[in-house]
């Protein structure tokens, strides 16, 4: 690797050092080249020196383990799709089935839980589709969270949907 750096170092060093010519054509265009043309005035162009700036690349401590420099947790977006025009669900026995979306995909260790006015409705599970069943009419506020263990790790944005039941 390093022999490749030093080749292209040299050679870019050698494209620096060449003569650059200066000429107007037939049209009256001016053209820039490295062969002085024979048929043509060119004019040697004086090029001034690049300017030339120091790397900002810092080297790694050796101390940190490129783990450490990796996020553990993934950023999940969690949302819920498929929900019925203006979130209304006609469902006079109040059993609704909620389809989630998730990216990136559960690690092993965690779970999907969600919450239905704020608490738990269902046991935690990898399955991104929820079967509530006899649920009142209404708005019920809905909360989709990914959790490991007793720690939430992400939550949805709270969605608000209707559940319509006929009056008897």
């Amino acid at each position: 690797m390093r022999l490749l750096m030093a080749g292209i170092l040299l050679l870019s060093g050698l494209t620096q050092a060449a003569e650059i010519y200066r000429y107007t054509d037939k049209q009256g265009h001016t053209v820039f080249t490295d062969q002085p043309n024979p048929t043509r005035k060119a004019q040697s162009v004086e090029l001034s020196t690049p300017n030339q700036m120091q790397s900002s690349i810092q080297s790694l401590d050796n101390s940190v383990s490129p783990t450490q420099l990796l996020p553990t947790q993934p950023i999940y977006q969690l949302g819920f799709v498929n929900l019925p025009e203006g979130n209304a669900f006609r469902a006079n026995d109040g059993n609704i089935v909620l389809q989630s979306s998730l990216s990136p995909d559960l690690l092993d260790d965690h779970q999907l839980q969600l919450l239905v006015n704020g608490q738990p409705l269902t046991a935690l599970t990898q399955s991104s589709i929820f079967y509530i069943n006899n649920l009142d009419r209404g708005a019920h506020s809905l909360t989709l969270q990914v959790v490991q263990g007793e720690q939430v790790i992400a939550s949805s944005p709270v969605t608000t949907i209707y559940v319509l039941r006929a009056h008897q």
